[in-house]
């Protein structure tokens, strides 16, 4: 019975420990990857110094981001690391279509030719106090923001712009929640060349039939109100943001694989 009780408790603590490792190596993919992407992203599209981004780009998130070791290879425009062995992931880079993470392999295709871009030339017409007062928003006087850019454009001119050292006018920067507004503006014009309507509904191609999700129309998702349950907890590993980012191969069809939870257009999230 002793021998018994012994071995109990070894299997006892190696499912604990295994779970708790499993627990760890998941909160570490977040931070891994994570960190991964942006890497990849500044040094290989905005073209950055690696020690530059390490040093300015992932304080006051985490600590534990500062104990990650990543490499970059520029033969294969890859960013990989680790934390002390957990979370392994990877990012690389295919032209035209920026970097993607290694989920369950790495991401498919070289890259793609994209037509050529025709730069608009912005008229610019710096109005002092307003260059004035973005230039306030930029450097010494607010060192802990890290402002990149500030620029103020009025009846499309340029009054006003400023940039932090490092950066300028023609350097690729993150988009992030900014991308909403532009997908905002090309589904107007979209709209406008009568390419899609506002109010077409059933989306995706699951959300068809009796589905809740096929009454979502194109309204809905612009005003984010769809009705969809969506947790955005980028702490948890297991939350849907998280599982979206960093843990599918196709970020589209994570998210669209969330359940309806409150009538189309009932509740704004």
């Amino acid at each position: 019975p002793f021998m018994i009780v012994i071995v109990g408790w070894l299997l006892g603590g190696l499912v604990l420990l295994g779970s708790t490792l499993i627990g760890l190596n998941g909160k570490a993919r977040l931070g891994v990857a994570y960190q991964a992407k942006i890497l990849c992203s500044e040094v290989f599209i905005a073209g950055r110094e690696v020690a530059d981004v390490l040093a300015r780009d992932f304080n006051g998130i985490d600590p534990v981001l500062a104990k990650v070791t990543m490499t970059v290879d520029d033969e294969t425009q890859t960013v990989s690391g680790s934390l002390f062995g957990l979370g392994k992931s990877a990012a690389t880079y295919r032209p035209g279509q920026g970097c993607a993470l290694h989920v369950n392999g790495p991401p498919d295709g070289d890259g793609i030719n994209r037509p050529p871009v025709v730069p608009h030339i912005w008229p610019v017409k710096i109005q002092d106090d307003i260059q004035t007062k973005a230039a306030a928003l930029i450097g010494t006087q607010n060192p802990d923001v890290g402002t990149r850019a500030v620029v103020v454009v009025q009846g499309g001119t340029i009054i006003a712009q400023d940039y932090a050292a490092g950066f300028g006018p023609d350097q690729p920067m993150q988009s992030w929640s900014m991308a909403k507004s532009v997908t905002q503006a090309l589904v107007g014009i979209a709209e406008g060349q009568g390419k899609l309507s506002l109010s077409d509904r059933a989306l995706m191609p699951a959300w068809t039939g009796d589905d809740a999700r096929a009454q979502i129309t194109l309204t809905d998702m612009l005003h984010m109100s769809s009705g969809l349950e969506f947790i955005e907890d980028y702490a948890d590993p297991t939350s849907d943001v998280s599982r979206m980012l960093f843990m599918s191969r196709d970020m589209g069809v994570a998210a669209a694989q969330s359940p309806a939870i409150h009538p189309a257009g009932d509740v704004w999230d």
